[in-house]
């Protein structure tokens, strides 16, 4: 048998409207007792005969700032104060038309609590009318900030685009141009230059490509089982020769146990590869590069931190942006290794999380991935 909502939540979900409701109903009484005051204060003037004029202005102010519902609560209490009033000052209806007098106020007073119930309805309705627009004029702005900035930043993406393009094509050109001396010992560098700066265009080529096949559903995970402890140390083994270049010492920390995952073993490689080669951009000689595996109620944390120029505050919100990235200028490549991280991750059914205590102080990267059994067959 299914459990019974806790009492709580329609009481709490109504507070708010009971306190609505109490403060229009309070004000539409505040109001009757003030136009009390005032037909006592005109007593000397008026006589014994109850001036009801003074509750139909009551009548009207209440229904206009509450509606109907305090309106109506003020016919009555505005007719029941007016007839006890008059009754403790010696007034006795003994002619028809002082019954008549009484009578036709509440009528009155229910006429014009109805018409002022509407045009408070109408007033509140417009009022909500105007919050709607104010705030779809508001989030339209918002929207139109965002395409500007995105706007600018394709254009810095272009332009790193349009560079690193271009730098591998003049050392090919001169590469081709010593090669056609016929010098058989510098065509044999020549050919290294160029397989290297082929390289370079490869990956940035695929760069874009992976990132349009993601943008359009395009690509497709080669799931398998697999040990993402292996993972880790392959990419640290491949890796830290490239680090010992720059001088940046590399450390990496995997559990004891095995730790399983249904994943595609080369799309994770991308993803800690780029992590990897983001540490190597950004972190100066001297630095420190630790990779850590940890697994963590079912799931597997992995870890990627340097000791290198850190992440400002305003730039974290940004970091895996596919256009954001061209305005960081002692990048190389096109700054789309961070966002492919981000999507691929999140192809598997993970999360990824950059934090960085500011300039100066490394920066950190998290991977959360669902550790899953192996799919049937």
């Amino acid at each position: 048998m299914s459990a019974s909502p806790p009492l709580e939540t329609p009481i709490a979900l109504r507070r708010p409207e009971l306190a609505g409701a109490a403060r229009r109903y309070g004000t539409a009484a505040l109001i009757v007792a003030g136009a009390a005051v005032l037909r006592w204060l005109l007593q000397p003037v008026a006589g014994s005969t109850p001036p009801y004029i003074t509750f139909y202005f009551a009548v009207l102010a209440a229904a206009a700032l509450g509606g109907l519902g305090p309106g109506l609560a003020a016919t009555a209490l505005g007719a029941a104060l007016g007839f006890t009033l008059g009754r403790l000052e010696g007034y006795q209806p003994a002619e028809l038309s002082e019954p008549m007098r009484l009578l036709l106020f509440v009528l009155l007073g229910i006429g014009a609590s109805l018409i002022a119930g509407r045009m408070h309805r109408a007033l509140g309705a417009a009022h909500e009318t105007a919050e709607r627009f104010r705030a779809s004029s508001e989030a339209l702005a918002l929207a139109n900030e965002r395409l500007r900035e995105t706007d600018r930043n394709k254009n810095r993406f272009m332009a790193v685009l349009a560079h690193e393009l271009r730098n591998p094509l003049m050392p090919i050109r001169n590469a081709l141009t010593i090669m056609a001396q016929g010098d058989p010992q510098r065509t044999q560098r020549m050919l290294q230059v160029i397989a290297r700066q082929v390289g370079h265009l490869e990956s940035l080529v695929t760069d874009l490509l992976d990132v349009t096949r993601i943008d359009t559903d395009k690509l497709t995970l080669h799931r398998q089982p697999m040990d993402l402890r292996e993972l880790v140390r392959q990419a640290a083994d491949d890796y830290a020769p490239l680090l010992a270049a720059r001088g940046l010492a590399l450390s990496a920390q995997v559990p004891d146990a095995p730790v399983p995952l249904h994943g595609d073993p080369a799309r994770l490689a991308q993803v800690l590869g780029n992590l990897l080669s983001n540490s190597l951009k950004f972190t100066p000689p001297g630095g420190e590069v630790r990779v850590r595996l940890e697994r963590e109620a079912g799931q597997a944390l992995l870890q990627v931190e340097d000791t290198g120029c850190g992440i400002p505050a305003e730039a974290l919100p940004h970091i895996f942006d596919a256009f954001a990235q061209g305005e960081h200028e002692r990048s190389e490549g096109l700054g789309l290794g961070l966002t492919l991280v981000k999507r691929l991750v999140e192809m598997h059914g993970g999360q990824v999380q950059a934090t960085s205590e500011g300039q100066g102080r490394g920066s950190r990267f998290v991977l959360v991935l669902r550790l899953e059994p192996p799919a049937p067959g």
